[in-house]
């Protein structure tokens, strides 16, 4: 009933019907869902109808309505619909160059994470909750990379507080959901490096605009890149002598995840290079799956062919040969 009402243009008597109704059906999660799925609905149909340049009116209709999913989210029992509710109002909010109102959503979401339990009762069975989180995890992070910093707190104050959530959270013993979690940070923080980022919300400056170029934002850029990267190392260091077989495989085939996307995104010198034979070789003794370690081994052999681009003017034609013939050696 509630989705087939159409008020046509008239945007401002649609968003009372959802005011009276929430009034209503204050108890139905269900109801106050698509309520809320609604209200973003009648904020992009105001950005398109403005042609994403609001005036003063279209401009507090939208903030109106992002404020009816920020009153109405804390409102419903299920966690994840509320998680899910508040990544859908702020991506709205963000739209509609509404950064006050996105922000805070944000916030809601990193503040409501710690409340999600280790299982839920699904039909009278007890299920984990971890895979469902992992998912919305991974969702939310590709968000961030164009939500913009703060001018006063940072550049990455809300991914800051969104890892110290992580780390503090008590996730399943011989649980990989932490490695993952922390590689879907390692792609923002790489796409964060680029000059210009992956895609933009439109007449919203991300990042890139704000703050690229800077000492300030690259210095802890590579700082917030070192801590992801121990992070990790120190998760898959804890689960590498798992018991459990199953466990090792599944461990193994995260870390090959890692030196793909460390491969793929950083420079080849002698640290980094390092780093990615060590965890190669971890992966290939726990067993990863053989055909990703050969398509890995045959990536970095033609990465490496550019070696001479890295250390040109800093190692001469001796060096470069045998950095080159290490690399072939050890990802044979």
């Amino acid at each position: 009933f509630i989705q087939r009402m159409d008020f046509g243009r008239d945007v401002e008597k649609h968003l009372n019907f959802y005011v009276e109704a929430r009034r209503a059906f204050a108890n139905l999660d269900n109801v106050k869902s698509n309520l809320v799925q609604g209200a973003c609905s009648l904020a992009i149909k105001t950005n398109q109808l403005a042609k994403g340049k609001h005036n003063k009116d279209s401009s507090a209709f939208v903030r109106a309505c992002i404020s009816f999913c920020f009153i109405t989210i804390p409102s419903m029992e299920d966690v994840f619909s509320r998680l899910h509710l508040y990544l859908l109002s702020a991506s709205t909010a963000l739209i509609n160059q509404s950064l006050p109102q996105a922000d805070s959503l944000i916030k809601a979401a990193i503040t409501l994470l710690q409340e999600v339990p280790p299982t839920i009762q699904n039909n009278r069975q007890s299920k984990s909750t971890e895979s469902d989180l992992v998912g919305f995890l991974k969702n939310f992070i590709s968000f961030l990379v164009v939500v913009p910093g703060h001018p006063e707190i940072g550049p990455f104050y809300l991914l800051k507080g969104l890892m110290k959530v992580i780390d503090e959270y008590e996730w399943e013993p011989q649980s990989t959901a932490k490695i993952e979690i922390n590689l879907a940070i390692l792609s923002l923080l790489a796409a964060s490096y680029q000059k210009e980022l992956p895609y933009h919300f439109l007449r919203v400056e991300s990042n890139d605009v704000l703050y690229q170029g800077t000492t300030e934002y690259t210095e802890e850029l590579k700082e917030l890149i070192n801590n992801v990267v121990s992070s990790v190392i120190n998760e898959a260091n804890k689960l590498k002598d798992s018991p459990d077989t199953f466990i090792q495989k599944k461990v193994a085939n995260i870390i090959l995840e890692f030196v793909e996307l460390s491969v793929a995104i950083s420079e080849m010198n002698q640290k980094s290079a390092k780093l990615m034979f060590d965890m190669y070789s971890l992966a290939k003794n726990k067993k990863a799956e053989p055909a990703r370690l050969a398509v890995l081994s045959n990536f970095a052999l033609r990465k490496s062919e550019k070696i001479s681009k890295i250390y040109k003017g800093k190692a001469s034609k001796k060096d470069m040969i045998k950095a080159y013939e290490q690399l072939r050696e050890r990802l044979r």
